[in-house]
């Protein structure tokens, strides 16, 4: 099945396989023994993306409060099955 990602970073190819990361932060691994580049980008943020930051933080909240069988954002990759969509959601993220 293709899905299509949008990779605003740029570091991902066609075809590639999406890597997981373990966490060297000791506090950050009991809670995610794996995470994806999403989470390693909000878990250990850069101080000048606070309010990003900020936002996944409390979502993540949301989730653990409302949603506990759901996997964490921190772990996820955000995929979608039409490629018009995805561009759609790449502008709208970018504005």
């Amino acid at each position: 099945m293709k899905f299509y990602h949008i990779d605003r970073a740029q570091t991902l190819t066609v075809g590639m396989i999406f890597p997981y990361l373990t966490p060297q932060n000791c506090a950050i691994s009991k809670k995610f023994p794996i995470i994806s580049q999403h989470g390693m980008h909000y878990l250990l943020y850069d101080e000048n993306d606070s309010r990003s930051v900020l936002c996944e933080w409390i979502l993540e909240y949301v989730r653990t409060t409302m949603f506990p069988h759901m996997p964490s954002r921190f772990q996820c990759f955000f995929c979608n099955k039409n490629k018009r969509r995805g561009i759609k959601l790449g502008y709208i993220l970018e504005h």
